[in-house]
């Protein structure tokens, strides 16, 4: 699967990845390679130096061995053996005593011969020289002869194939059933002269372990084995395998039959290294038989060693990357932090800033960008600020005309009618009005002093439709005393007067304002029992309310200006809802937040 970096979330995780792939693996492959390049040229080595020792081990034997043979070659030359199987039978006519005597002569001239071939041969006595002629005599070096054991070696199947070699020298490996030793015998047949047939068998034996195991023990702690041509052992160093056969063994097959030198092999997790060597007297096989963890100690120890080494300089230098790429991504996460801060709408922050790198440019560019964010944020705020104070001028603007001029009327019609007998109050009751919207800048007022404003309101009213109307007015306790923007229940009343009243001047309207807290806000319905709006006319009253239109016939233009007023100064979740029903009146209703007086802040007027 092809890597993609991409797909990984962090940059600290990508560049710790960059440096395993193309600085940690690397160095394990150059090391795996460097410890597989030694271990091949110290096999090499190994190879060179096993087959040295082979050679010179099998030189050894060979020297051992060839004295044997020439020993053996001085019995096939010798004229008084040759005499001797010549002359072996006396004649028919001899008694027992004449062919012991004769036997005697004879056995005395071969013993001569034997007793030089020790001493200028094989300089040592160690081995039983014997000599069986085909008149059954038998003549040996042993100081007591074994009649059974004569008879039984004449029975023994080296004995008759080295009769068939016709002269050829046959090494043989087999067992004394006497001492309970293993011998190894060179026979040969010998003839009397060149031109007559064949008359003895002349045999030359040594106990194993005086011939070859002792000049095996001489080399180093590696198994060394003798394998004749039938995969049978002849000599174990560790005497483990002597006389079994074990052309079965795949290292032993592979060596007889299919030449292979040296190799390596593995038998029940024991994992052997084999050279050999093949003597060329005797026709044997020399196989060193090398453990190979003991060949190759030295080097998988250092090997280990090294490994360990290895990794502890990786995991050092992994460490100091990681502190390297941590405070070099730090930083990169520091600003991350910030921005995800700056996208919640933080701009009150900055990022710290240390060295001249380009993740330091960066932070540098970063506090730049939010210090220019900053102040642009409080220039639009400035603006909406000055937006907003004057749109309530506009919106206070439009009440204070609309409504005195209808006062303006009314007093010219009083005063018409009455002869002004009751312009004083009008008058003044028309100055408290015009003080509450002009003379106090404050935008909240308490409620009972909006409660004192409509009650001015409704003074010059009556006067105007003649006592038509009635009101009252509720409020729950503790509220009298709570912040409400000034000229809100005004024109709400305004409003319920001039399309409650018109088209029933029959009727008496009642008026009813209600002040309570329901839901953590503070609300207040006024509500009428007048001749209501069209249900399409409501539509039209409500989408006028959220425009702030003066179109249309009803216009909504004191609903909108305390709708328009109040979501500028409390937001979208406050102002005027409207329900009405034909010939059940209107119901008009405040949703405002609780402002106590306690918590106002003048100057935070706008």
């Amino acid at each position: 699967m092809k890597m993609r970096l991409y797909r990984f979330k962090h940059v600290q995780t990508k560049m710790l990845l960059v440096i395993l792939i193309f600085l940690v693996l690397p160095l394990l492959i150059i090391s795996y390679r460097y410890s597989k390049t030694t271990e091949d040229i110290l096999r090499e080595q190994i190879k060179k130096e096993n087959a040295r020792d082979l050679e010179q081990l099998n030189k050894v034997i060979e020297d051992e061995l060839d004295k044997v043979v020439k020993a053996m070659n001085f019995f096939a030359i010798n004229k008084q053996v040759k005499e001797v199987l010549f002359n072996g039978t006396p004649s028919i006519e001899a008694d027992e005593w004449e062919k012991l005597q004769h036997y005697y002569k004879n056995y005395l001239v071969i013993n001569d011969s034997f007793n030089i071939a020790r001493e200028t041969i094989l300089s040592e006595y160690n081995n039983t020289l014997t000599l069986f002629d085909f008149q059954n005599n038998i003549y040996t070096s042993l100081p007591k002869r074994n009649s059974d054991k004569d008879i039984a070696w004449r029975e023994q199947t080296w004995f008759a194939d080295s009769m068939k070699d016709k002269g050829y020298q046959s090494w043989v490996f087999h067992w004394d059933h006497d001492k309970h030793v293993y011998l190894i015998t060179l026979a040969r047949l010998i003839n009397e002269s060149a031109e007559l047939s064949w008359r003895g068998v002349m045999t030359i034996t040594y106990e194993e372990q005086d011939l070859i195991y002792d000049l095996l023990t001489g080399e180093n702690d590696d198994n060394i084995l003798v394998v004749d041509k039938g995969g049978t052992v002849v000599s174990d160093v560790e005497r483990e395998h002597i006389g079994t056969n074990l052309a079965a063994k795949p290292y032993v097959n592979a060596i007889l039959y299919k030449n292979r030198n040296h190799f390596s092999y593995e038998e029940d997790g024991n994992h052997q290294f084999i050279s050999y060597t093949k003597n060329s007297l005797t026709g044997w096989y020399l196989i060193k038989v090398s453990n190979y963890e003991n060949l190759f100690s030295q080097v998988i120890d250092q090997r280990s060693k090294n490994l360990i080494l290895l990794l502890g300089v990786l995991l050092i230098f992994i460490i100091i990357s990681y502190i390297l790429i941590y405070s070099i991504t730090l930083p990169l996460k520091k600003l991350m932090l910030q921005m995800q801060d700056v996208e919640q709408g933080k701009f009150d922050l900055t990022v710290p800033v240390k060295g001249r790198d380009e993740i330091a440019q960066l932070g540098k560019r970063f506090n730049i960008t939010i210090h220019q964010i900053n102040q642009l944020i409080r220039n639009i705020q400035q603006e909406k600020e000055k937006e907003k104070a004057l749109m309530l001028q506009v919106l206070y603007a439009q009440i204070n005309p609309h409504f005195l001029f209808n006062t303006l009327n009314t007093i010219k019609w009083i005063a018409v009618i009455n002869q002004a007998p009751n312009v004083a109050d009008l008058i003044a009751s028309l100055g408290r009005l015009l003080e509450m919207s002009i003379g106090k800048m404050n935008e909240c007022i308490p409620i009972g002093d909006e409660i004192e404003n409509i009650n001015s309101y409704l003074n010059i009213q009556k006067a105007r439709y003649n006592q038509q109307f009635t009101m009252s007015i509720t409020l729950q306790e503790g509220i009298k005393t709570w912040m409400v923007p000034k000229l809100i229940l005004q024109p709400l009343v305004e409003n319920t007067l001039i399309h409650g009243i018109k088209g029933q001047e029959e009727k008496n309207i009642h008026i009813e304002i209600k002040g309570y807290i329901e839901d953590e806000n503070l609300c207040f319905r006024v509500e009428d029992n007048g001749v209501g709006v069209e249900p399409e006319h409501l539509k039209q009253l409500v989408a006028s309310m959220e425009k702030n239109e003066t179109k249309g016939r009803y216009s909504g233009i004191g609903l909108g200006n305390v709708h328009q007023r109040i979501k500028l100064m409390f937001g979208e979740a406050y102002g005027l809802k409207l329900f009405s029903q034909i010939g059940k009146g209107i119901k008009i209703t405040i949703v405002l937040p609780i402002i106590r007086e306690a918590d106002y802040d003048k100057s935070a007027d706008s």
